[in-house]
């Protein structure tokens, strides 16, 4: 008998399983793309990129790291506004 069943039967309430996505809001994405310095989401392909580098013997030497893929999201912070529009690089007029 497994230990659900058998909790179950001594009228220990069910865990809830919640499978991440079903407890966002429908609004979270469009929010969390308007906060975002780059002004759009990261895709799968860019995730990957630092797991196939930290897989790598590249990265022999990384140990005890956090790293954030957030397009600059963590470093940017709520102190200063980001603009509406996607900055265009350079900022400057060139002759």
């Amino acid at each position: 008998m497994g230990a659900v069943r058998r909790a179950r039967e001594r009228g220990r309430p069910r865990r809830h399983q919640d499978h991440g996505h079903q407890a966002v809001p429908a609004a979270a994405p469009e929010t969390a793309q308007k906060s975002a310095p780059l002004k759009r989401l990261g895709s799968a392909e860019e995730v990957s990129h630092l797991i196939v580098y930290l897989g790598s013997t590249q990265a022999d030497f990384i140990t005890g790291q956090t790293f954030y893929i957030d397009g600059g999201q963590s470093l940017w912070g709520d102190q200063w506004p980001i603009p509406d529009e996607i900055p265009r690089f350079p900022p400057y007029p060139i002759d």
